[in-house]
């Protein structure tokens, strides 16, 4: 899923199927965030990634949820990790 900015904006045969609307719509601008969130999740950079989930969410809940069902599975990992160290330290 953090490789879909690779993709070309149309596909299909004779192109029938495309995304980034040119239109001032709130969905563009989400799914720019949700990427965004993306490599920063894969960047290890969590805070920033909520921060961009967050905005994404604001603007579009929908589109929001790609980055929502990676960034609570890594974040659910880490929490799980922590929690595992800080008992068997305790």
């Amino acid at each position: 899923m953090i490789f879909a900015a690779l993709l070309p904006v149309s596909y299909g045969a004779p192109y029938p199927f495309g995304f980034a609307e040119l239109l001032a719509i709130p969905r563009p601008f989400a799914e720019a965030l949700v990427l965004a969130g993306l490599a920063a999740l894969a960047a290890r950079r969590d805070a920033v990634s909520l921060c961009c989930l967050m905005a994404a969410a604001l603007l579009h809940p929908l589109m929001a949820l790609a980055d929502l069902e990676s960034f609570l599975p890594s974040s659910a990992w880490k929490t799980a990790l922590f929690l595992f160290c800080a008992l068997a330290g305790a």
